[in-house]
């Protein structure tokens, strides 16, 4: 069985230090799992896959969000030998509560469905843009990404 950590979760196996064969920091957790002050580019990102890797996980997937400045929302995947990388534009929204989470377990489902890592990955980045693209409003403040149907009032 494969084991997938995000940072919000816990490893339950007893064991010491990290035991997953995924991980999914965005760059503010991959520095602070690395000890970097800051990542701030896709050449800071391949270090601080390159340190989470040496621990033993398998695949390191690492988010930039928007918290880059290029208007992509840049995530890379890093296989202990090779680096990909996945961009999308990013939406215009401060309505993106869950999609971390969202990319996270939609990598977990293309796994547990079988599918190649790297299909995987691009698959659980293009679901996740569109359930950004489909995000519901809260409040004027607040809202979240959507997955399922669209016979709701969203963003757009």
């Amino acid at each position: 069985m494969n084991k997938i950590l995000s940072i919000g979760g816990s490893d339950t196996s007893g064991g010491g230090g990290i035991e997953a064969d995924i991980i999914t920091p965005n760059i503010l957790e991959a520095a602070m799992l690395t000890g970097v002050k800051s990542i701030n580019n896709v050449s800071e990102m391949k270090v601080a896959a390159e340190n989470l890797s040496s621990y033993g996980i398998k695949y390191v997937v690492i988010k930039s969000g928007s918290r880059f400045d290029n208007n992509l929302a840049t995530d890379m995947l890093y296989d202990g030998t090779t680096f990909e990388i996945f961009q999308r534009e990013l939406i215009a929204t401060d309505y993106n509560h869950g999609a971390g989470c969202t990319f996270s377990a939609a990598i977990l489902a293309n796994i547990v469905k079988g599918m190649p890592i790297h299909e995987g990955v691009l698959d659980a980045k293009n679901f996740t843009f569109q359930s950004i693209e489909n995000a519901v409003r809260v409040n004027q403040f607040v809202g979240h990404v959507w997955q399922g149907e669209n016979d709701h009032e969203t963003t757009k």
